[in-house]
């Protein structure tokens, strides 16, 4: 029997409910409603409904959705990140998948292959299931996005690094005296990130106050200056520590830290110094005292830990660090560890004992 044209419809009564029956591209589709026009209505939108492309697939979709969606409007270091997981994660196991086939259950399924990942690493593959999915809707590619309910578990709570008490005093009593001490001394004293050290100019310099405007950032053409994360300028107060420091480099740039020839430090001369710093501290110590190696944002750690024990409010320290969300600052006022062992000592119960003797 030959199959009817579109809009040859059938109809069928149930109760008060009208059923249309109706041939749509070729695929005989049935439609319900109160009214024989309802059902007309509907059955119209979906013959009108935009035609789903069938024969992307994810691994012919995920490379054009970068380049159009996802290049230029996140940081550079994100958009290597995510292009890194579709070609080495996503592309592997779920490339041969159209677009349109892709169910829930099969992203699921490949997030459960990395349960024993971090979570961050979970949660970015998320991230980018949802976008390429999400973006694919808008251009006819699925009709749904498989990707919306993806669960992946909690983010682990865990407490941020910074260096012992027992460790900073070592670090910066060394600090004075090491050729590039003063690379620890900023990083301690101010709770900068990395990047905004190496952007930061004596004109940034006021009053004792450290105004952060821009960051030293990757970028597709190598390390570009840019705004500061939030895009906001802060204000940092400085320690007296921290002013002798900067008084005792010597200006031979616009830049606080500079080479010998004028021009702003590069990364990988930071970071090799920075290495050299910890490598000749430790050669002073004994082996029972030597201090971990920590990134340098682990310096930006230690400066919100101490300044949040020392008494500051929470406010003054995410002005401080200039996180957007109060909650980020939250986590640095459970990682004081040693203090919580050292309070401990004011738990006193010596009343106890002359109160059981004073009830016999």
């Amino acid at each position: 029997m030959p199959r009817r044209a579109n809009g040859e419809g059938t109809w069928a009564q149930h109760g008060d409910t009208y059923e249309y029956r109706v041939t749509i591209d070729g695929k005989r589709r049935s439609f319900s409603g109160r009214t024989k026009g309802e059902c007309r209505r509907r059955a119209k939108d979906a013959e009108n409904a935009p035609k789903i492309d069938k024969k992307m697939t994810v691994a012919q979709w995920a490379p054009i959705w970068m380049e159009a969606y996802r290049k230029g409007n996140i940081a550079h270091v994100a958009y290597v990140t995510q292009n890194s997981y579709i070609k080495n994660h996503i592309t592997p196991k779920l490339g041969k998948l159209q677009m349109s086939e892709v169910r829930p259950v099969h992203l699921q399924e490949f997030l459960q292959g990395y349960k024993a990942r971090s979570w961050s690493m979970r949660s970015c593959l998320r991230l980018i299931l949802k976008g390429m999915f999400a973006d694919g809707i808008e251009n006819n590619l699925c009709a749904e996005n498989p990707a919306a309910a993806l669960k992946i578990g909690s983010k682990p709570k865990r407490r941020p690094k910074a260096f012992t008490r027992d460790a900073v005093p070592k670090i910066l009593n060394f600090a004075e005296t090491h050729p590039y001490g003063h690379y620890i001394k900023l990083l301690l004293y101010t709770g900068l990130r990395s990047g905004e050290l190496f952007a930061l100019k004596w004109s940034d310099i006021h009053d004792g106050v450290i105004s952060v405007q821009s960051a030293l950032a990757l970028t597709e053409d190598g390390y570009k200056e840019k705004r500061t994360k939030n895009e906001d300028d802060r204000f940092v107060g400085l320690r007296p520590e921290a002013i002798a420091t900067l008084n005792a480099i010597p200006k031979i740039s616009l830049y606080v830290l500079a080479d010998k020839n004028g021009n702003r430090i590069k990364h990988s001369y930071f970071i090799t110094r920075y290495h050299w710093f910890f490598r000749d501290l430790n050669a002073t110590l004994k082996p029972t005292e030597q201090i971990p190696w920590m990134s340098p944002h682990k310096c930006r750690h230690t400066f919100a830990t101490y300044y949040l024990a020392g008494g500051a409010n929470l406010r003054a320290v995410q002005i401080a660090l200039g996180h957007a969300d109060i909650q980020t600052t939250q986590i640095y006022t459970s990682v004081d560890i040693e203090t919580a062992k050292a309070s401990i000592a004011h738990l006193d119960y010596s009343w106890r004992k002359n109160g059981e003797e004073a009830e016999k």
